[in-house]
């Protein structure tokens, strides 16, 4: 714990409880008092031997200053790392802590938030920053700045890094503060989340033990950032399959999300009979995700990769063969009402029969809107009928018990997963579930594309300099740890229970209009509805459901505080649900349909009335609707 004199000032005390601020904060000794002067007065702080850290009385409030120093404080601590190294690492640190924060690093450089600086900067950077640590500024020497390289982009803040290592969907809105899922990169105070069938924002927890992680693997990577990572990568791996109790049947290989993990387990198949096309068989994209069918034709489905490197949205990724493609079955009718089962069953056993070249059966196992398709047995069935077929379960909402998955391992069906959904780690936190049953194929055989997505030619499924990655599903573990440790028993009985009051408040409000949800197998937890899809009623025509586009606006203000427009007992809660989802078109085509999510995971307010709460303020808004438009 910390060690705070007595004569801190409040604003010290205050600061310290900063969800940024507070997992390093205790590991260290920190007081606040005189500091010696320097030429532009007295220094901000001083860390006067590792693990130490005084705060200069006039920035005792400043955000900025104390996370430099407290970085500063546990980088002097690793003693095999040379003072320049981390005075230079600690500075960075700060500067990209400081843009997270949408403030001016005062008294550092912005140009350590951007790439290494040359030697000369360098130079003139360490001369300035030597004097926090007590240090004389000597040179750096071409081993210290060749060091300095390979740890430069593993230095920053946690709520920097989590944002890395992805696509544009990670990129934070300097407005807001939050990703295009409406997540914050830290804990979010008075937050009430049900939004786990789309994205949550990290936890306390989960930011603690991201923290954790990234003092570990920032420790280990002075002897080596690439062994550094591996470690970390195989830890965390270790423990998805320990906590599906699945080792002796997969391997579990990283990747940025379940988009991505669909590419590189395509990646895989092409391996495997490298040349021959593949035909995807697969649900409706806008109930699985849109860059599903672009992948599955070995495409990449954005601007960008999750290395960083720029692509060209819908082109082939190298090393795929031509003539991939993906045939679509529809889940719904296009009004919007769910098909048969039957007939979705027999529509995927049709698509099999007439496609080309490979078939590879995309089964879901949890929709954006909780639907599972197509059945065990018409997937048993398209097996025994197409010898070559390969049946993938897209379980990326990980709403499954691990009996459901040790069955399909055990048939050799690979498994996608991720701990961003149902088990509400920070978002892109995917995994492949490979079974050993399947032979992997030569790393020479993998698409080169792949490496812009994962790793290096060296380590072609690793997840190469990816820290984000690691980052997210070390506190997506914390989660799935903390879920475990409930029993089964009352995990079942609290969704019951939940489900029920859900199911409730939304028929109080006649615009609110909940979808039926079929009856999933299994009888465990997982048989459960967890996720609850409801339409809304145009206030201005009763007689038509809102479309997706609206619906949007009103997912960002059930996500905010609106006491400064409108008021009501809920305006200031912010309520996180679940995105919009594209359902169908209304009667006469021409307008879509969307629909919301209120989500129960495994992080989820255990309250009822943290529910009845949400759904008052979802009417509230729909009151409210016109005024809110206008703003």
């Amino acid at each position: 714990m910390n060690a705070l004199t007595r004569s801190d000032p409040d604003a010290l005390h205050a600061l310290l409880a900063h969800p940024g601020l507070a997992p390093l904060a205790a590991t260290l000794s920190i007081s606040c008092g005189p500091t010696p002067e320097s030429a532009h007065g007295p220094l901000p702080f001083l860390v006067p031997r590792p693990g130490a850290l005084i705060l200069a009385p006039g920035h005792a409030d400043a955000p900025v200053a104390l996370r430099h120093g407290l970085e500063l404080a546990f980088l002097r601590g690793q003693r095999a790392l040379p003072a320049p190294l981390a005075g230079l690492l600690a500075a960075r640190t700060a500067a990209l802590f400081a843009s997270v924060e949408g403030g001016a690093p005062a008294g550092i450089d912005p140009a350590l938030a951007g790439p290494l600086p040359d030697g000369t900067t360098l130079a003139h950077l360490w001369h300035d920053l030597a004097p926090l640590q007590q240090a004389t500024a000597s040179p750096l020497t071409p081993a210290e700045i060749a060091q300095l390289a390979a740890l430069w982009p593993l230095a920053g803040p946690l709520e920097h890094l989590l944002t890395t290592g992805g696509d544009s969907r990670l990129r934070l809105d300097p407005a807001s503060g939050l990703n295009r899922y409406g997540c914050a990169p830290r804990p979010r105070e008075g937050l009430i989340g049900f939004s786990s069938c789309t994205a949550s924002s990290i936890s306390p927890a989960g930011f603690a033990a991201a923290e954790a992680c990234r003092q570990r693997v920032l420790a280990a990577a002075i002897a080596g950032p690439a062994a550094a990572l591996r470690t970390a990568a195989a830890t965390i791996a270790e423990a998805i399959l320990g906590h599906f109790g699945i080792a002796d049947l997969a391997d579990a290989i990283l990747a940025p999300s379940g988009t991505d993990a669909t590419l590189v387990l395509m990646g895989l198949l092409v391996a495997e009979q490298p040349g021959r096309p593949i035909t995807s068989v697969m649900v409706s994209p806008s109930e699985t995700g849109s860059g599903v069918p672009a992948v599955a034709r070995g495409a990449h489905f954005a601007e960008a990769a999750a290395s960083g490197a720029r692509v060209v949205q819908a082109a082939s990724v190298a090393g795929f063969p031509p003539g991939m493609d993906v045939r679509l079955v529809a889940l719904r009718h296009s009004d919007g009402s769910l098909r048969p089962a039957a007939e979705i069953d027999a529509a995927c056993l049709a698509a099999c029969a007439e496609a080309t070249g490979r078939v590879v059966l995309h089964a879901i196992e949890g929709s954006k809107t909780g639907l599972a398709a197509p059945s065990t047995a018409a997937a048993e069935a398209i097996a025994a009928r197409h010898p070559e077929a390969l049946i993938v379960i897209d379980a990326c909402q990980a709403r499954l018990e691990p009996p459901r998955l040790r069955q399909w391992l055990a048939r050799g069906w690979p498994v996608l997963l991720t701990g961003s959904k149902f088990y509400g780690g920070p978002p892109f936190s995917g995994a492949i579930l490979y079974p050993h049953s399947r032979p992997r194929p030569p790393a020479s055989a993998i698409p080169s594309g792949l490496a812009d997505y994962l790793g290096d030619a060296a380590d072609p499924l690793g997840i190469g300099g990816n820290f984000g990655l690691l980052l997210r599903w070390a506190a997506a573990c914390a989660e799935m740890a903390r879920f475990a440790a409930r029993p089964t028993a009352e995990v079942a009985a609290d969704l019951d229970r939940l489900g029920t009051t859900i199911t409730a408040a939304l028929g109080e409000d006649p615009r609110l209009c909940l979808l039926p949800a079929p009856a999933r197998e299994g009888d465990g937890w997982s048989a459960r509805q967890t996720i609850f899809t409801f339409t809304l009623a145009d206030p201005a025509d009763p007689t038509r459901r809102l479309d997706p586009a609206s619906l949007q606006r009103i997912f960002h203000w059930m996500n905010a505080d609106l006491s400064a427009i409108a008021q009501g007992a809920e305006a200031a809660t912010l309520f996180h649900i679940g995105q919009p989802v594209l359902l169908g078109t209304e009667a006469d085509g021409t307008r879509p349909i969307g629909a919301l999510r209120i989500a129960l995971g495994a992080g989820n307010p255990r309250a009822a009335d943290a529910v009845r709460r949400c759904v008052a303020k979802l009417s509230f808004v729909l009151d409210n609707l016109a005024a809110l438009r206008a703003v």
